[in-house]
């Protein structure tokens, strides 16, 4: 199917590709459908780099997502189980895809990350859920430390 999009114009996509969201993301629960696509088409590891999670229905609705343990290896995101029914797993399994959203700002380096309240992706399923984590983590964590020209 032919989707078009808010940073690469029109593209063709599976329906295998489409990941739902039963109860959408925060502030977007009437859009369920998206696509995940990566920004960098290199050779860098599927977990690496900037994505786009683009919505199949509303082009102009698309989130800038990366993989938090990139930022954070220590990163623990513990779900409940009601998260987990709702993208179909009884319990934390492998299988499950994490992502954060990225708050783009003009000056790189003052970007943030929302460590907080990550994407989950039930990768047999399709299923996600955008879920809120009871730890300390921040909505606006620092995409750079101040040694990497972050504030």
């Amino acid at each position: 199917m032919k989707i078009n999009t808010k940073y690469f114009d029109a593209i063709e996509t599976e329906q295998d590709d489409i990941i739902r969201f039963p109860q959408g993301i925060f502030g977007f629960e009437g859009n369920t459908d998206y696509v995940i696509i990566k920004f960098d088409d290199g050779e860098d590891q599927d977990d690496e780099g900037l994505f786009c999670l683009q919505s199949t229905t509303d082009e102009s609705l698309a989130f800038v997502l990366l993989n938090p343990f990139y930022i954070d290896r220590e990163y623990d995101p513990i779900m409940s189980d009601d998260d987990y029914r709702t993208i179909g797993k009884t319990a934390e399994e492998d299988g499950l895809v994490y992502y954060a959203i990225v708050v783009v700002k003009d000056n790189f380096s003052e970007s943030t990350v929302n460590m907080k309240c990550p994407i989950v992706i039930n990768k047999e399923s399709r299923k996600a859920k955008q879920i809120i984590l009871e730890s300390d983590y921040s909505m606006k964590h620092p995409i750079m430390s101040p040694a990497e020209g972050g504030s």
